[in-house]
């Protein structure tokens, strides 16, 4: 039996039981069988999985007596690794299935790599210091020498970015992986600061975390009914929680640190939200549509038409 049957396996365990707090046997197996294609394991093989899960994975899987199967430690599976799990259903699903043109669509917007992720995955799990040209956007792609110690790959917003610190000033920073140029991995390895716990630094932040003496702050938006049910269905982040809702609005409230991606992601509904607070990122939205409606203004719609 090959690899893969054996890795869609242990991703349709993991999914169910991140999915649901206890399964038992049956709803288990089913859930395994939908995955790979009706092929149905017996419990054995699928306690065989348990152990092979714990060992790729760190995750555990036990059995409560009158409950059933459940991951005895939630935060065992990290958002990561779900994510990793789902679009690798997906993606096995689609490369099985004759004409799959006809009925799925992806998404056609692809991010344009300058740089083997490979290669810059391999330098940050081997803890090797890189070095690159790195293009500034923001500075008329002014180009920089760069060299850094990488931590972590982020993705954000469809891009990925390298989480690394710079030897210029010891700071810690990202880096679009669309934007590195000439990338060289040297010999010389470097030791991790252990005491710099950058997923955490991550989780209070929007996107692509910036400046870790921003503060984290409480925010509190509301939305119409219609953009509210959106909201509720992909929260804009994980400490979003429902502060008031009735048919016509949803009020929710976050905690985290106000980043430039996050205030793209207030305005990607400015249809109907509204910030109650903090105050100063309901003037910062305010004078950013101010000035969006100046750049836009329509003089003489009429004349528009006639052109």
């Amino acid at each position: 039996m090959n690899r893969l049957y054996h890795l869609k396996r242990y991703a349709a365990v993991i999914n169910k039981l991140t999915n649901i707090q206890y399964v038992s046997k049956e709803e288990l197996l089913a859930a395994v069988r939908e995955s790979c294609d009706g092929k149905e394991p017996d419990i054995r093989t699928l306690q065989r999985d348990f152990a092979a899960i714990y060992e790729i994975f760190g995750v555990s899987i036990k059995f409560e007596r009158g409950r059933g199967y459940c991951i005895a430690d939630k935060d065992e599976v990290s958002e990561t690794l779900m994510n990793l799990l789902s679009d690798f259903l997906v993606v096995s699903s689609l490369g099985q299935e004759p004409g799959i043109d006809e009925i799925i669509l992806p998404e056609k917007r692809r991010m344009i790599f300058s740089v083997s992720i490979t290669s810059v995955i391999k330098a940050v799990k081997d803890c090797r210091t890189i070095e690159f040209d790195y293009s500034y956007f923001r500075e008329g792609e002014r180009i920089r020498h760069k060299i850094v110690d990488p931590y972590f790959l982020k993705e954000s917003q469809q891009r990925w970015y390298l989480v690394a610190i710079d030897h210029k000033d010891k700071k810690l920073k990202c880096f679009g992986l669309d934007r590195i140029l000439n990338l060289d991995i040297s010999s010389t390895r470097f030791h991790k600061d252990l005491k710099l716990n950058v997923p955490e630094l991550f989780r209070q932040s929007f996107g692509i975390w910036n400046d870790p003496e921003t503060p984290v702050e409480e925010i509190v938006l509301r939305y119409d009914s219609l953009d509210g049910s959106f909201i509720k269905s992909l929260p804009l982040h994980s400490s979003q929680k429902v502060v008031a809702e009735d048919e016509n609005s949803l009020t929710v409230s976050l905690h985290l640190r106000i980043t430039n991606d996050f205030v793209m992601a207030v305005l990607s509904r400015s249809r109907s939200v509204e910030v109650i607070k903090p105050l100063h990122l309901r003037q910062r939205i305010h004078e950013i549509l101010k000035q969006a409606l100046d750049r836009n203004r329509v003089e003489d719609a009429g004349n528009d038409r006639g052109s």
